[in-house]
């Protein structure tokens, strides 16, 4: 479907497919880039019709962007679950910050499970997002979630930081998916500010969309100009920004559209 979806049917016709498709497709070409079509990436369309089971399958399972950015989520999720329980068990709380995290999705999930599971890690969460519809949105969930006292939602601008997270003293910083839409002088600049708020062996994790066959496709739908980067050029920048080389582990989710990137702050 990639030659087809990229170099034959019109950019017209695509998105007038995805809009009839499914309530994901339909917020990937509405709400392009938003944390509302996200949120539709990870949710699956079941679908009462078979017209809408059928859509739901091919927004889902078909067209690959939807799976990969669902297996983003769960090694992120992983990532972060494990780095919360190390903290519980060693009696230490967790001050977490999240960079253009939207509704905070993987965070709120973690934190669920973890309570469903009686683990009941001391957390702090400040999450730093212009987009302020998705803040509330994410204030909402957290609530439903039993976690909302736990978060701090700020509407701001993420390279105001350093106003609202003091110089090392973040345990985890989350910055999923944000890079995609930063240029190399902005990411540098970012992880810089990022690598400040760490506290000593703290942890940084983020994730880049790769290069692929499928970038014309991005781009006949709707969505914002994005930065694909390989895992090669993800290290070069946390190196630029002065991260160690040998404190940087990447690893690819299987559809190979997403670098995910666990950095721990040596210092």
């Amino acid at each position: 479907m990639v030659p087809l979806l990229n170099h034959v049917i019109p950019a017209s016709k695509i998105r007038a497919a995805l809009v009839k498709s499914s309530q994901a497709g339909k917020d990937a070409v509405e709400r392009s880039g938003s944390s509302h079509a996200m949120e539709s990436f990870y949710a699956r369309d079941k679908g009462h019709t078979l017209m809408e089971k059928i859509g739901g399958y091919i927004t889902h399972q078909v067209i690959s962007p939807t799976k990969a950015t669902r297996n983003r989520l769960l090694i992120v999720e992983e990532i972060l679950e494990k780095e919360f329980i190390a903290h519980n068990l060693a009696g230490s709380a967790v001050s977490c910050v999240t960079l253009g995290g939207g509704t905070a999705h993987s965070l709120i999930s973690v934190l669920a499970r973890l309570t469903e599971e009686r683990v009941c890690p001391k957390v702090t969460i400040t999450n730093i997002d212009l987009d302020k519809t998705a803040l509330e949105r994410g204030a909402a969930l957290a609530q439903s979630a039993g976690c909302g006292d736990m978060f701090t939602w700020i509407n701001d601008d993420v390279f105001h930081l350093d106003k609202h997270v003091a110089s090392g003293s973040a345990d985890i910083i989350e910055m999923i998916g944000l890079l995609d839409y930063l240029s190399d002088t902005e990411a540098i600049a970012l992880l810089y500010a990022a690598r400040k708020a760490l506290k000593p062996k703290g942890l940084l994790v983020l994730a880049n969309i790769r290069p692929s066959k499928e970038e014309p496709f991005f781009r006949k739908a709707g969505w914002p100009k994005m930065y694909h980067r390989t895992e090669h050029d993800l290290g070069r920048l946390l190196r630029e920004a002065k991260f160690d080389d040998n404190c940087i582990e990447t690893m690819i989710e299987p559809v190979k559209l997403h670098t995910v990137a666990r950095v721990k702050h040596p210092h």
